[in-house]
């Protein structure tokens, strides 16, 4: 059974019982009448519960369309296999974004661990 099934069950029979209670005993003559009122309710509230189930999605066999964003014009920065010749002006500016040690008057920059080597 579904939940939501149990679940109006449940609510059939807390409305049947709920209406039994209240029945004072100036009104047990009519304790008949309550008790099939409180189960018609009931089942009622059970049936609107059972019926308020979300419909389900059906799959007509076919994907839904999703279309690719438009190409974006991207020019990738020049980039350099090898540094440019040494003592060109575009040597200095690679060098000098490479390493942040390199000194322009000898060429060299200073790794982390060793002597000062020539930008290559």
């Amino acid at each position: 059974m579904s939940p939501t099934i149990l679940k109006g069950i449940a609510v059939a029979a807390a409305l049947t019982v709920g209406s039994m209670t209240l029945v004072t005993p100036a009104e047990a003559g009519r304790k008949g009448r309550n008790l099939a009122a409180g189960a018609l309710l009931g089942f009622g509230a059970a049936a609107i519960i059972a019926g308020s189930r979300r419909r389900q999605y059906y799959d007509y066999g076919y994907a839904p369309q999703y279309y690719a964003p438009p190409p974006v014009a991207y020019v990738p920065a020049p980039r350099y296999r090898y540094a440019p010749p040494p003592w060109s002006p575009a040597w200095y500016s690679y060098c000098s974004q490479k390493f942040r040690s390199f000194d322009p008057r000898s060429g060299t920059y200073q790794p982390f661990h060793g002597p000062r080597q020539l930008c290559q």
